[in-house]
């Protein structure tokens, strides 16, 4: 199961990472020399599955490898288009979703007097500007800037940094996530804990 997230964690960086691009946007090509260099760990990652007594998806995961496999000779020999191979990749993450995504948190979105609730019971809840936050049971507050960045990331899976920095309108060439939660005494006490690395790159809301 770890080779399995492992996986579904790098691949969604592969796949944000390549929305982001010019060449993802505007073109029907698409770059598939990471599919081409990892697509083949899955095998790993399936035979685990047996192993563990999961046939079931792991007979599901063969079929969507097959599909990338194939979508990925066809596109490069120029017989099929990348629209093809994103279709066929965003059915393998959908598979690799229902196997490996953590147990989406219990989000409280009441009124104020349910916060105390969600420290109390270790759960989680959020103020409408993501400014005051109880993540499991921890409280911490933010700027309305590091606001937006949780919102963000509270309402996705993972985000890379690019992203992230047009959410804030950051009109800096190389945005940097560390950057805007940096303060006088280092970083703010949420980052490392509550916002992790989920790759190269790409960050997210701890749920471990």
């Amino acid at each position: 199961m770890q080779l399995a997230k492992r996986f579904y964690a790098d691949l969604n960086v592969y796949t944000q990472t390549q929305t982001e691009t010019d060449l993802y946007k505007k073109s029907d090509k698409v770059n598939t020399t990471y599919l081409k260099a990892n697509i083949d760990s899955l095998g790993d990652v399936v035979f685990g599955l047996q192993q563990d007594g999961y046939a079931d998806k792991a007979t599901a995961l063969v079929i969507a490898v097959e599909n990338v496999r194939r979508a990925v000779k066809n596109h490069d020999n120029g017989k099929t288009t990348g629209t093809e191979v994103k279709v066929h990749v965003a059915h393998l993450i959908k598979q690799l979703t229902a196997l490996c995504r953590p147990t989406a948190p219990q989000i409280s979105t009441e009124p104020m007097q349910n916060k105390q609730t969600a420290i109390e019971n270790k759960q989680c809840w959020h103020n409408p500007d993501f400014t005051s936050v109880v993540w499991y049971g921890i409280e911490y507050c933010f700027n309305k800037t590091q606001g937006k960045i949780i919102n963000y990331l509270w309402q996705n899976e993972t985000a890379t940094e690019i992203k992230l920095g047009e959410i804030i309108g950051t009109a800096a060439g190389i945005y940097r996530l560390k950057d805007t939660f940096r303060n006088k005494e280092g970083y703010h006490c949420a980052w490392g804990k509550m916002i992790v690395k989920a790759g190269k790159g790409c960050f997210m809301l701890n749920k471990s």
